[in-house]
């Protein structure tokens, strides 16, 4: 009697890995930022009008709404970015209407992924007084984005893409994490670096000393 032996083929699975932007945690820190500008501007106001609020024409006030809600749509749809890393690509996806886009890079064509350093950490470290450091840094806040990042992918030409939705590793923020997407990438054998380097930012330091890696609990699923 002879014996068959059925082997099934076997599927060649590829590992996907999605670093997605948050829309909403992006509009709550432009409108932190804008509100902040409002209350210091309006109180401003306020005062040199010897104390009175002054008369504002409801239509200008509805026209200057609008643009205002046209130009933070823009501005998501330019600044946030998804990242969908697999086995041999990395594909940056833009995912709001009217801003829709997709790049896709084969990972041998990628010499090197520079990351963003957190900026709010290195404004204004060359000012020497301490009270103008302060200032400069709290003003800056007001003007810039807090969560101002962005990702340069360099193959024969370099392209940077805006991800603001994707958060550091700061206040036990859960994932997908910017430093997520950079460890993810070194394990690819990309060149990766961060724009800044330092013995005291003890927050890179440390993710590098324990080696630890939080992306198995917050990537998405395949």
């Amino acid at each position: 009697m002879h014996s068959f032996v059925f082997s099934w083929p076997r599927r060649c699975v590829s590992l996907m890995k999605t670093f997605e932007s948050s829309l909403v945690k992006a509009s709550l820190c432009i409108l932190r930022n804008h509100l902040l500008i409002l209350f210091v501007l309006a109180s401003a106001v306020y005062i040199f009008n010897h104390f009175s609020i002054p008369e504002i024409d409801a239509r200008l006030a509805v026209a200057f709404f609008v643009l205002y809600l046209l130009g933070v749509y823009s501005y998501l749809g330019i600044t946030n970015n998804d990242f969908i890393l697999t086995d041999n690509t990395l594909e940056v996806v833009g995912k709001v209407p009217l801003f829709r886009r997709r790049r896709k890079f084969l990972l041998y064509d990628i010499n090197i992924a520079l990351f963003r350093h957190d900026w709010t950490d290195t404004v204004g470290e060359d000012i020497k007084p301490r009270v103008l450091q302060f200032c400069v840094k709290e003003i800056s806040q007001l003007i810039f984005p807090f969560d101002y990042k962005w990702v340069e992918i360099t193959t024969k030409h370099t392209f940077r893409f805006y991800c603001f939705g994707l958060e550091y590793n700061y206040f036990d923020n859960k994932g997908p994490l910017f430093e997520d997407l950079h460890k993810a990438l070194r394990t690819k054998g990309i060149p990766v670096k961060w724009t800044k380097s330092s013995p005291d930012l003890t927050r890179n330091t440390t993710l590098e000393r324990t080696g630890e890696d939080q992306s198995n609990k917050y990537f998405s699923k395949p």
